[in-house]
């Protein structure tokens, strides 16, 4: 419960909503991102908090997991920052090209990870992450929902989002299922967060539909690194670069970063530089 919210309101939430009652909501696009019954919830029933246990990964002796030197480009443009918030949306094992891992381990950041995937999850959650973990995928609107979601190893996404999974990944594909989804705001709103240093977003497809619902004027984010070449490229790949570029811009409050591997882009608050 966030330090703002008052005895009189924990006890509201326990009156005004019933489980059953919500879950019927999560799938209806009814209940507002911030509401309070909907923090709470996601506090009592979907958010797992850090592990206390040592670390369990396959590479410890390897300090940047990152795919394309992100976490490396990071920690230089906020100056080798301590005790820092991450988000990683798109976490999968949460070690494997992992954007986050290195700030948890040699920063002393806190974050959240985010992975749509059950499977993905389930070895996620074996690494002993010493971050709040959820099990869902983030909503293309304002409000929680349900989709299909397409199960592809590290290539999974939204079913409507990943229509261009490679022929020759085809094979990876074992299934589909429906998924919950939470707004990023409705996440940290459950975890009384506001500012973020660093927020990864690679969920294979969805990342233009998540920046055009980001609730900017409500959370403040300094460094991002986003994938927009999504299953290694394509036709559409230019026209997702562009739209990331033009929600960025219109904020007023970015400056790119340039990547040698153009596979994801980086944007950086002009404040901080």
């Amino acid at each position: 419960m966030c330090s703002q919210a008052g005895h009189n309101d924990r006890v509201s939430v326990q009156l005004t909503m019933t489980s059953v009652d919500m879950f019927e909501d999560l799938g209806s696009r009814k209940i507002n991102a911030t509401d309070p019954r909907l923090l709470e919830y996601l506090r009592d029933k979907w958010i797992f908090a850090p592990s206390r246990r040592p670390y369990n990964l396959d590479n410890p002796e390897k300090e940047h997991m990152s795919q394309i030197g992100q976490s490396q480009v990071v920690d230089k443009l906020l100056k080798q920052r301590k005790n820092g918030f991450f988000v990683e949306a798109g976490a999968s094992d949460g070690e494997k090209f992992s954007n986050s891992l290195f700030f948890e381990r040699f920063r002393n950041w806190s974050g959240v990870l985010v992975e749509a995937n059950p499977l993905s999850f389930h070895t996620l959650s074996k690494k002993h992450r010493k971050a709040f973990t959820i099990n869902s995928c983030l909503s293309l609107s304002p409000h929680p929902d349900r989709v299909e979601f397409t199960m592809a190893s590290s290539l999974g996404g939204i079913t409507q989002e990943a229509y261009n999974i490679p022929s020759s990944e085809v094979s990876l594909i074992s299934g589909r299922s429906l998924v919950q989804c939470f707004s990023i705001h409705s996440i940290l709103g459950a975890l009384c967060v506001n500012h973020v240093d660093y927020f990864s977003l690679d969920v294979e497809g969805a990342e233009v539909e998540i920046l055009r619902t980001f609730p900017w004027k409500d959370i403040t984010v300094d460094i991002w690194s986003i994938e927009y070449a999504v299953h290694g490229g394509g036709k559409d790949t230019p026209k997702r670069l562009l739209a990331i570029r033009d929600i960025f811009q219109k904020t007023g409050a970015y400056e790119e970063i340039g990547l040698e591997k153009r596979q994801d882009v980086l944007f950086a608050r002009k404040e901080i530089l």
